[in-house]
């Protein structure tokens, strides 16, 4: 995880590291020097507390919210770069090599932006199947990826009824059946856990697509065959490889 922040976010840490030795041997006071040590600083809270929590789950997105701050720091270093040298055409060639310098960092953002605000699998006809099968009762969901469904979907207002592969939601609000300590909090569910509640038809709908949770997917699976009262209803296109989401229903 902190190899990875690295790659991403190192430029600009040792940037903003030299915008503070800069102000500490200018000696222009402890305030904007100590400013520019918390900017830097922020940049290293989002991989630590990934690192404490032994996991790498949107670690690109947890970087990105320190980094900020970060970036103010670079830019200060940057900034007294170009002020260092003489006015005229030197401090113009100094400019523009640090423009032609940050070129390369900025491309790489922009292409890991692109990629992940849009490699993601189309939802529409995965919501529009759900849409009339949650809308009416009060049953519970399992869904393997919920918050998708829950942000477009009426029904996601009530969050007591949504449970995915890696926690069960009871009805007073609490969680059980989570992942092992040792998976991280993004480890798929207590397999034991998950059997007793599908045996007890807990959950009227369930929709898997065998992708994050594939073992505890199986299993589930497995149980609903053995189960003369759930019934697989749609197989739905989603997605690359495995590239589907079956749903059932539990039917009396």
């Amino acid at each position: 995880m902190l190899t990875d922040a690295w790659l991403w976010t190192g430029l600009v840490i040792l940037l903003a590291a030299s915008g503070v030795i800069v102000s500490l041997l200018s000696r222009e006071g402890r305030e904007r020097t100590w400013t520019l040590v918390i900017l830097g600083c922020a940049a290293l809270l989002g991989p630590l507390e990934q690192a404490h929590l032994h996991t790498a789950a949107s670690l690109n997105k947890h970087v990105g919210h320190g980094v900020w701050f970060a970036a103010i720091a670079a830019g200060y270093a940057i900034d007294r770069f170009v002020a260092a040298a003489p006015e005229g055409r030197m401090r113009a060639i100094t400019c523009g090599a640090c423009v032609v310098a940050l070129l390369f960092p900025a491309t790489l953002g922009i292409s890991q932006s692109r990629t992940f605000s849009s490699d993601w699998p189309n939802a529409s006809s995965l919501i529009s199947v759900l849409r009339p099968l949650v809308s009416h009762g009060n049953g519970r969901l399992l869904v393997e990826d919920p918050s998708i469904a829950e942000y477009y979907l009426k029904a996601g207002d009530d969050w007591q009824r949504w449970s995915s592969t890696r926690n069960i939601v009871t009805p007073s609000g609490k969680s059980t059946g989570g992942p092992s300590q040792a998976a991280g909090v993004v480890g798929p569910g207590n397999v034991g856990e998950f059997t007793v509640f599908i045996l007890k038809h807990y959950f009227s709908i369930i929709a898997l697509n065998y992708a994050d949770t594939t073992t505890l997917d199986l299993k589930i699976t497995a149980e609903m065959k053995a189960d003369p009262h759930y019934h697989l209803l749609r197989v739905i296109n989603y997605g690359p490889a495995p590239g589907t989401y079956l749903i059932w229903q539990y039917q009396p």
